[in-house]
């Protein structure tokens, strides 16, 4: 079996594990997933064996995550001294980048949504995809999309607030910045065909980190992301 066709059946495996998930949210009190606990199923989504593979982290990550957090830390108190100043609210960073081993984290800082998160789409699907998953937490949404040969494209997006983060594996992928619509964004371009892209960006004004991923090129994601529009219905 080749890694390209591992790669196909354990997807499929953690969506039909997505789906259950789901379907038992309509028959009474059940286990919770946490964020973290869902952010590492996209992680694996993207790329199983690449997230796999880079489990093994060197020790250091731990001296460089309590850095992370000594410098949202400091973040947060700079902007509780300057609180009386709108630009300095404007200009203060609500997260941090680490680059332990084969990942690129953002972890964020401040106070999570007192409101439900808004509901997001990608108005400009490919041909023959429908959303097929719609995971809603009150700080996370991740929608999955799927056409008739099983393949898969997502959209997920995050309330960026203290104690949460994103992770990105770049074990396998080149790392390329972009601009999404006038914001500035990351493309991970799979090195490996058949693994999954993914493009990335920040809407500071919403708070909200977005990403998409699928097996597509860096135009067709861009046209994708910048697709990403409100909902004109819930479901």
């Amino acid at each position: 079996m080749t890694d390209q066709e591992l790669d196909r059946i354990m997807r499929r495996v953690l969506i039909d594990s997505m789906k259950l998930e789901e379907e038992g949210e309509d028959k009474g009190p059940v286990f919770e997933p946490s964020l973290r606990h869902r952010r590492r199923m996209r992680a694996m989504l993207a790329n199983p064996l690449g997230w796999l593979r880079g489990r093994e982290r060197p020790l250091w990550r731990q001296a460089v995550r309590r850095a992370a957090v000594f410098l949202v830390v400091c973040g947060m108190t700079l902007a509780g001294a300057m609180a009386f100043s709108p630009a300095a609210r404007t200009a203060m960073v609500r997260w941090v980048v680490e680059r332990p081993g084969n990942d690129i984290d953002y972890v964020y800082a401040g106070e999570q949504s007192p409101e439900a998160l808004p509901q997001y789409e990608i108005t400009a699907l490919p041909e023959g995809f429908v959303e097929t998953i719609r995971d809603i937490t009150p700080s996370f949404v991740d929608v999955i999309y799927e056409n008739e040969s099983g393949d898969i494209l997502y959209l997920d997006y995050i309330y960026m607030h203290q104690g949460a983060l994103t992770s990105f594996n770049i074990s396998d992928a080149d790392v390329f910045d972009v601009t999404v619509g006038q914001l500035p964004g990351t493309f991970f371009k799979a090195r490996t065909p058949g693994n999954m892209s993914t493009l990335r960006w920040i809407d500071q004004d919403l708070n909200l980190h977005f990403s998409v991923g699928g097996c597509f090129e860096k135009d067709v994601l861009l046209h994708i992301a910048e697709s990403v529009s409100l909902c004109k219905t819930t479901n």
